[in-house]
């Protein structure tokens, strides 16, 4: 039995892979900038620690959160 690779399975695993790629990217960069924001805001470590795991928490929960919500709210076409 063989199966075929649709362009959409593949265009699936580009964008997954390119997410999980970004959200390392923006939390390796979130980490670096800990020294530059703990003097600008003159504030612990533990602190800015905690600000970027309320981030990090509030973008995991809005995105599944807008998916579910662009499937059950129509979006209408318009024709020009």
């Amino acid at each position: 039995m063989t199966k075929k690779v649709t362009p959409r399975l593949v265009m699936a695993i580009l964008s997954a892979g390119m997410l999980s790629f970004l959200g390392i990217l923006d939390e390796t960069a979130t980490t670096v900038t800990f020294p530059i924001l703990t003097r600008d805001f003159a504030i612990t470590t533990d602190q800015v620690q905690w600000v970027n795991t309320l981030v990090l928490l509030v973008i995991a929960t809005i995105v599944p959160i807008s998916s579910q919500i662009r499937l059950r709210i129509p979006i209408k076409k318009h024709l020009f």
